[in-house]
């Protein structure tokens, strides 16, 4: 499982700039993603006890990313009774950008949290498939840049490290969710067409 530099200083007990000290030692493995030091948790030392508790971590992140898929299967079988707040990634982003507000905090990270949300409330309201893929990819790529955002605006009046913590544990999983789910979806529908076009081949070979 790939752990945030801050997920690491946490179940080792110490600062993020340590973990990154040692990584550059050559004590700890990491490797960079998209411009972020990422590590496996794998490659660290770790109790039975940790290496339960990142088993933990895991089982957590991919239950969000299961309960995700849901309200896009409903979605597909009902035209009516859907909404965007049905989405639990849309509800939490809601939720931060509401404790970012009252804070007054990180005008760029709420600017790009917005924008993640109105591209999930546009992806789920989109008719066209692609297009709605497409739309809920964006709202991952928005609410990612907000992480990012989180540690290079400076944001004395909020934990930036926990706030960008649940972003990452538990909006973005769940958007992902959303994509895999649209892209599946698509896939098939792919398929069927195409199914369809060559059994009328056959049929007409006959």
């Amino acid at each position: 499982m790939d752990m945030t530099l801050a997920e690491v200083a946490q179940l080792l007990g110490r600062t993020e700039r340590q973990v990154r000290y040692a990584i550059r030692r050559g004590t700890l493995t990491g490797r960079k993603v998209a411009g972020r030091w990422r590590v496996d948790s794998e490659t660290l030392p770790l109790t039975d006890a940790q290496r339960a508790e990142v088993r933990r971590r895991a089982a957590q992140a991919r239950a969000a990313f299961d309960a995700a898929l849901a309200p896009v299967e409903k979605a597909a079988g009902s035209t009516s009774g859907y909404s965007v707040t049905g989405l639990d990634a849309f509800s939490i982003g809601v939720e931060l950008l509401g404790e970012l507000t009252r804070a007054q905090a990180c005008s760029t990270v709420r600017a790009q949290l917005r924008t993640g949300l109105e591209d999930l409330a546009r992806g789920c309201h989109e008719f066209h498939p692609q297009r709605k893929a497409e739309r809920f990819a964006a709202a991952r790529d928005a609410v990612a840049r907000a992480v990012v955002g989180l540690f290079v605006e400076p944001c004395p009046s909020i934990d930036a490290a926990a706030l960008a913590t649940r972003i990452e544990a538990e909006m973005i999983p769940k958007i992902g969710g959303l994509v895999a789910a649209q892209e599946k979806r698509n896939a098939k529908s792919r398929f069927a067409r195409s199914d369809r076009g060559g059994s009328f081949l056959r049929g007409g070979i006959r």
